[in-house]
């Protein structure tokens, strides 16, 4: 399907994936409102699925570089001959394999009713009771990994970090999947999206509700619980500021300064 998000000032932003607007070209999205061509050409598939394995792995690389795995799901690349299952279709090269995360989508948990929340030895919690299961697991999580999710989502440019993208038992442990719009490049471009980052988008969405982001509605009367994972909580003074974790310190200092020069060898 081709959703596109709308903005306060009315203009409209498609997904990469729609393909309309241009009467006769094929594969250009076009904003309407402000007359830009996001789009001209369209990768093959062969194309695309190699720039997905490339960046898949640099991000692991990444998280692992920078002291940050702990919090993201691994991933590897590996060869491979097979078939699908049910088609038959053979394929033969690269793919991307993944480990599976334990627990729910922190979405899930998170909503203004919870579900019944069946315990690990088969006890179903029903409605209210299940709101104080689901505060107890986010009490459960480590101002660390806050911490760290918010330094990863923003050094590797994650662009759809919302909470059906974290999974989380009740142990307060969690990771995050789906890094793959990731380098400031998704189904639109941007710096950093992540409800772990106050500021952005999906922030916006976790507080005020997506009816009052991206459409008319007033701001949400009920709080999501996603609020009480931003990292302000967590971090001493209310912010990171430089004091990183130190693993994480060591692996910036190859990054460039703001203004422009060589970083330090």
């Amino acid at each position: 399907p081709c959703f596109k998000k709308r903005y306060p000032d009315g203009g409209e932003y498609a997904q990469l994936s729609c393909s309309a607007g241009v009467s006769g070209v094929s594969g250009v999205v076009y904003n309407t409102s402000a007359k830009v061509s996001l789009k001209t050409t369209k990768p093959s598939f062969h194309e695309k699925h190699q720039i997905n394995l490339r960046e898949s792995a640099a991000v692991r690389n990444l998280a692992e570089a920078c002291g940050l795995e702990d919090v993201v799901v691994r991933q590897w690349t590996g060869y491979v001959k097979t078939s699908h299952p049910a088609s038959g279709e053979k394929f033969e090269g690269e793919v991307l394999f993944m480990e599976k995360a334990s627990g729910v989508s922190l979405e899930r948990i998170t909503r203004s009713a919870p579900d019944d929340v069946v315990l690990r030895n088969g006890d179903e919690v029903k409605p209210p009771s299940s709101t104080k299961v689901v505060h107890d697991t986010l009490r459960m999580v480590g101002s660390k990994n806050i911490i760290k999710a918010a330094l990863f989502d923003f050094i590797s440019g994650q662009c759809d970090r919302h909470a059906q993208n974290v999974l989380i038992t009740p142990s307060g442990d969690f990771k995050m999947i789906d890094n793959d719009q990731s380098f400031g490049a998704g189904w639109r471009q941007c710096a950093a999206n992540s409800f772990f980052i106050p500021g952005s988008d999906k922030f916006a969405i976790a507080r005020f509700g997506n009816l009052h982001v991206n459409g008319d509605e007033p701001p949400s009367q009920d709080m999501n619980l996603q609020v009480l994972l931003d990292y302000r909580c967590h971090a001493p003074g209310g912010e990171i500021g430089g004091t990183f974790p130190a693993k994480f310190a060591r692996c910036i200092d190859w990054l460039p300064p703001p203004d422009g020069t060589s970083a330090p060898k």
